[in-house]
């Protein structure tokens, strides 16, 4: 995407997921729960509940993976309402759309790491793993 992580993937002390589908949710927990044990993962089933949280606990660094599409605040909504710091946080795209216009406006957003589409997988977490 627009800006090369900074925060490595060894420094990460949290996994945030939000995502309003349960199964998805529970999905990714299990993923990183096997693939990254030693990081404990939050999961939020919507945006605002999120912000709340990560506003509440600022200096903690971050994995987070935000779903695009989601009932009344989306992950646009995340994007332009997070406090984003290049030194704390790796921020993903995480969407069940192959519109190649979601993935050019997630280029757009200098916070945003990368782009999985749905569903995540151990084979997506270990290219995470590995590559940042």
């Amino acid at each position: 995407m627009s800006n090369p992580a900074k925060l490595k993937i060894a420094d990460v002390k949290e996994i945030c997921v939000i995502d309003d589908d349960s199964i998805a949710l529970y999905l990714a927990e299990k993923i990183f729960e096997y693939e990254l044990p030693d990081i404990p993962f939050k999961g939020f089933d919507n945006v605002n509940t999120s912000l709340t949280y990560l506003s509440d606990n600022p200096h903690t660094k971050r994995l987070i993976l935000v779903d695009l599409n989601m009932p009344i605040r989306d992950g646009w909504n995340f994007l332009e309402n997070y406090n984003f710091n290049a030194d704390k946080d790796l921020i993903f795209i995480l969407s069940s759309s192959e519109n190649i216009a979601d993935k050019n406006k997630a280029k757009s957003f200098t916070q945003v790491t990368g782009y999985i589409e749905k569903p995540i997988t151990i084979e997506r977490v270990i290219e995470i793993r590995n590559q940042y």
